[in-house]
Order: C-alpha cells, then structure tokens, then sequence
C-alpha cells in the first residue's frame, strides 16, 4: 500500500464510505442496498493487468477487494482482488472517460471520480460494479471485516485519531492526512470448506455471512466497552456455535445450515502493519 497524504483511498471511514451496512449481525438484518463484507481499493506498488501498451506499465497498480455481491456471478460470495495495472503518467493520450487509461492520481483527484475504476467502490449486479481486472483470490472466503490499530493503541472503525483530531471528517476533509495515524489494518474472514458449503443453500450462506457482526457492532470486552484484539472473532464463533446448535440462522427455518457444515466454518484473522521504513 502507497502511504501518503496526497493520494486518495476508498476505506471504512464515517463519511465518503459505501461498502459496508455498518450495523448489521446476529438478528439485525442486512437492509436492501448494504453489503454483507467490508470493501477496500488503494494504490499499491506491485504488478497488475495492464491495458495496452502493456510495454508502458508502471510499477503502481490501483488494488482492491471485495467480497463479491452479485447473486448471479459465479464469484458471488467469494473474496475477489482487483489488480488493475496503471499506465506511466502520458502513456494513453485518450480523453474518452469511459476508455482512458489512467496513470495514478493525485488529490483533489479520487478513485471514485475515476469512471473506468467504479468497480473498486461498488459491489453488486450493477455495471459499475464489473471489471475484469478482478479475479477470485479466496474461493471459501464469504464475509469480509476490518478495522484500524491506530498509533495510540486504539482499535476503531475510523482511520485517524478523534482525540487528536477531533473536527476531521473524512481522511481529506479539512485536511488531507493519508492513514497517518494508523498502525495496522486488522482484518477478519469466515472460511467454509467446499463440501461443507455445498450442503448450504446459497440465501442461507448469505443469512450466515449478515449474522457475522460488522466492527461498529461487536461488543467491546475492554475499560468502558473498549475494542480488544479478538472481540470480533469471539462474536463470530459465538454466533457460529449458535447457528451450529439450531441449525439456522437468525432468520428462521426458512434459512437452514446444517450444524456439520457451520461447524465447519473457520475464523481467521490478521494485522497488517503499514508503518513506514
């Protein structure tokens, strides 16, 4: 991941972030419209698929991932990344918005402006949520979660420190600070094996993966419902063993999971620590 301040990220934060319903979990149902995982896209310094002339390739790329939303996709309810090689800056001299090939971009410029890169901030049936430049990187992933270790210890939803910065909105809005005040991305998956995910009917992996609490309603077990390191795996597998003990998940009897095949489901997780040399 490129950390600096001047270009832009699409991430969980409070405002300017879409990818995820930010509620949901056990008995809390996925509205019409919300994503059951997290969504992330940023600029990275490694190789990816790049438009022609390929010869003009840099070494940046545009990187995201997704947990896939599209009902009728192949990859659906599974992890995809996004390599999309970019260009040298003045490689493609195309002004065409739908075709241009982009080279990284600077603020004020963003990722979501960009209309050939809408893929990397949707996630659905729609044709802004397509792109080829995506492949499935984790077959028996389906739920998606992250979160931010900020320098000061904290774990939270939000990629700065409130206490230090307590009027910033947005990581550009009113000043742009990059993921300066974040250690680490925290992040969370549930795995399910092939034979166990192909005794699950589809809508019920679906009721499984909206059960799984998002960060913002795991409940904190430190000082005064602070975050620790492993709340949100806790609640995961307590709402596994649940779900392996009735056989469903909080939607009823009309959304079965055979116990073996939630039993089955793994939790993983993993901090990425992002300090600078």
């Amino acid at each position: 991941m490129i950390k600096r301040s001047d270009v832009d990220y699409y991430c969980k934060q409070p405002t300017g972030y879409t990818g995820h319903g930010n509620g949901h979990g056990y008995g809390k149902k996925l509205q019409t419209g919300q994503q059951g995982s997290d969504q992330i896209a940023f600029f990275c310094q490694v190789e990816g698929y790049y438009p022609p002339p390929s010869s003009a390739g840099s070494s940046i790329s545009l990187v995201g991932y997704r947990v896939n939303a599209n009902s009728g996709s192949p990859a659906y309810l599974r992890l995809q990344r996004m390599g999309k090689g970019l260009l040298w800056n003045g490689a493609s001299n195309s002004t065409n918005a739908n075709t241009a090939k982009y080279p990284i971009v600077f603020l004020p410029q963003t990722i979501s402006a960009i209309e050939p890169w809408s893929a990397a901030i949707n996630n659905g049936s729609s044709a802004a949520s397509q792109d080829e430049d995506y492949e499935i990187l984790g077959p028996l992933v389906f739920r998606l979660e992250y979160w931010y270790l900020l320098h000061n210890g904290n774990l939270t939803d939000v990629p700065w420190d409130r206490d230090v910065r307590p009027a910033q909105i947005t990581l550009t809005n009113p000043t742009s600070i990059g993921l300066v005040d974040v250690q680490a991305i925290g992040v969370a998956m549930a795995v399910i094996d092939p034979a166990s995910r192909s005794l699950v009917p589809t809508a019920s992996l679906f009721d499984l993966a909206s059960d799984l609490d998002d960060f913002a309603t795991a409940p904190g077990r430190g000082i005064a419902g602070a975050k620790k390191a492993g709340d949100i795996e806790n609640k995961w597998n307590v709402v596994l063993q649940t779900v392996a003990s009735t056989g469903q998940t909080s939607s009823g009897a009309t959304s079965r999971v055979p116990p073996a095949a939630a039993s089955a489901v793994r939790v993983y997780s993993r901090y990425f620590d992002l300090r600078m040399p």
